[in-house]
């Protein structure tokens, strides 16, 4: 029983994650910015975008793993698997207007942030500062 209770907990965790993340991109990058494209938006909407984008990552990253309980890295890898997946169906489908290295950096700035919050949490399980990096 413990074992599922891990299972779901983990499962729970890497897509909480992602719901994170998609909630706050739409909230903030749809709704407030109006969408943001390469070719349309300005430099300093593009900018903002970029913050809030490594922003809702980060936070993802925590909570996701936070939910998961045990082994954030390991759970942030899970993680990132789903936005790998994600990145290439939009590259793949063409479901993106924006040059492909926008779509992939994009992907890797998502990326980036879950390993920052996944990071996080494990320093606060081990009480370790973050300063200290042994």
């Amino acid at each position: 029983m413990r074992t599922l209770w891990s299972l779901c907990r983990s499962v729970a965790g890497v897509i909480g994650a992602y719901f994170v993340i998609v909630v706050v991109m739409i909230t903030v990058v749809d709704m407030a910015l109006g969408g943001v494209t390469w070719r349309e938006s300005t430099g300093a909407v593009l900018a903002l975008a970029a913050v809030v984008s490594v922003a809702s990552a980060v936070l993802g990253g925590y909570v996701g793993t936070r939910i998961a309980g045990k082994a954030p890295r390991l759970h942030a890898l899970a993680m990132i698997g789903i936005i790998a997946f994600d990145t290439t169906w939009i590259l793949v489908k063409g479901l993106d207007s924006d040059p492909v290295w926008v779509t992939i950096t994009a992907g890797a700035t998502l990326a980036l942030g879950l390993l920052i919050g996944a990071e996080l949490r494990a320093r606060q399980l081990t009480r370790q500062p973050l300063g200290d990096a042994g």
